[in-house]
């Protein structure tokens, strides 16, 4: 039954997703140009596509979109507010293809149009004095996808701190802009991390632990301060402060069913060096015996009495 489900909503969704190309092309046949209709039709193609997992496809469309898009063809009785409207499902187009051409491993065209995406929005702020929250919001988004999707991937973690940095000092009110800069401070500290800067990232995900956090955002820094702590010798009894926070804050999440492995195997770790004490201390104390036993018969052959004898022996057996 979950198969012939699946099978006729995969079967449904690839009709539609031929019924949106074919208005795509019967748009763009068209003279009379038609761009916010075509860009409806072509936005709608990505979407399924997205959605059957076609990566490579959906790349191309995210292409398409953004090198068909022209502000000029756009209706000019339009208002300023829905112009707005267009401009921001530009800069959307623009940064799902910087995160599709990433997947592909396309860096340069990836990179191309998350920077195209910053010179729209500056051209935004020049026309207005601020920017509106979308507009800081999908900002801060394409500082993000430089910093994530390509500086990363590419191992250059120093220049990913940078980008990171220029989408925290976006300045904003908004909620949901506040909550994705704490995002943006958790891979802030993982970068320092990546960089074996371990005392800056420790620093950072613990300013970030006095914020206000969700709960996995909150879940996720405890595990790696923890994690953080227990790599750095000087200081690895903290790690167990925060694994046991971690444990008694979130019992069920799935950091702490790794961190509860990682506590088990710490103890497993201290029994074994704990054992292997013991034996070298019973290797010890038979090594002293078998002196002890030479001593005795030292005494016996120097024909000591029998009260001095068992002083002596006594003496021996109280230093035993």
């Amino acid at each position: 039954e979950f198969r012939r489900v699946l099978f006729r909503s995969c079967f449904s969704k690839r009709n539609i997703l031929e019924e949106w190309q074919k208005n795509f092309k019967l748009l763009d046949q068209q003279k009379k140009d038609a761009l916010p209709e075509k860009l409806y039709a072509l936005r709608k193609v990505a979407l399924i596509q997205r959605r059957l997992g076609q990566r490579k496809k959906v790349a191309e469309t995210y292409k398409k979109l953004v090198s068909i898009w022209d502000q000029r063809k756009l209706p000019k009785n339009l208002s300023h507010k829905k112009r707005s409207h267009y401009i921001k499902d530009h800069l959307e187009d623009a940064l799902w293809s910087c995160r599709y051409s990433s997947l592909q491993a396309n860096y340069k065209q990836a990179s191309q149009h998350a920077e195209l995406a910053l010179n729209v929005i500056s051209k935004q702020k020049n026309q207005s004095e601020e920017l509106d929250e979308d507009f800081k919001f999908l900002k801060m988004e394409a500082y993000f996808c430089l910093a994530h999707r390509i500086s990363l991937e590419k191992k250059n973690y120093t220049k990913a701190i940078g980008y990171l940095d220029n989408a925290v000092s976006v300045k904003s009110s908004k909620k949901e802009n506040d909550n994705f800069k704490k995002t943006i401070f958790w891979y802030k500290g993982f970068y320092h991390f990546l960089l074996k800067q371990k005392k800056t990232a420790i620093k950072v995900w613990q300013g970030l632990l006095d914020q206000d956090l969700d709960n996995l955002l909150r879940e996720r820094t405890l595990f790696w301060l923890a994690y953080t702590y227990k790599q750095a010798q000087d200081s690895k009894q903290m790690s167990y402060v925060y694994f046991d926070k971690l444990i008694k804050e979130f019992p069920l999440g799935y950091y702490t069913l790794v961190a509860s492995q990682e506590v088990q195997f710490e103890k497993k770790n201290l029994q074994i060096d704990e054992l292997s004490n013991f034996k070298e201390l019973e290797k010890k104390i038979e090594s002293l015996n078998n002196e002890i036993q030479n001593i005795k018969k030292i005494i016996n052959i120097n024909q000591y009495n029998t009260t001095d004898s068992d002083n002596d022996y006594n003496d021996i057996k109280y230093y035993n």
